[in-house]
């Protein structure tokens, strides 16, 4: 996530049975936030961030809020099939086009042998540097 209100990747895929753990890092200059769930629930998340601006997540196992320079996870095991989305709801941030989409596939094994797979969000020029420990960063999208 960044200050271009934009995650990389900007989509992700998974299995349905699947463990992800998403590693959400702000390179930007500003506070940003990591939300997960359904369209529907993403726009009546962000109905209520528009009221609530300095709402914060720290309860939530689908968010986390991020102070510029900060990682942090969320892991979720994706029990059914469909579209999702991730977002930023800091006000501006999802009007400006922080959003992602997760598509949760039906059938066949989970697409790692791991039991948790990562997926790294960051800005494209950072996302190698950042991480990328030899043979940990199964998702990684520079792979």
């Amino acid at each position: 996530m960044n200050d271009q209100m934009r995650f990389e990747p900007a989509s992700v895929n998974v299995r349905r049975g699947e463990t992800i753990r998403f590693v959400v890092k702000n390179v930007g200059e500003m506070p940003h936030e990591f939300m997960l769930g359904t369209a529907k629930d993403i726009k009546e998340h962000h109905a209520v961030m528009l009221k609530h601006p300095e709402m914060e997540h720290e309860d939530e196992p689908n968010a986390v809020s991020l102070e510029p320079g900060k990682t942090g996870e969320v892991v979720w095991k994706f029990t059914k099939s469909g579209a999702f989305q991730f977002a930023c709801l800091k006000p501006g941030h999802f009007e400006a086009g922080m959003v992602g989409t997760l598509e949760v596939r039906a059938g066949g094994a989970p697409a790692s042998r791991w039991p948790i797979a990562d997926v790294y969000l960051t800005t494209r020029e950072n996302v190698h540097a950042a991480h990328c420990p030899r043979g940990v960063a199964r998702r990684c999208p520079c792979r």
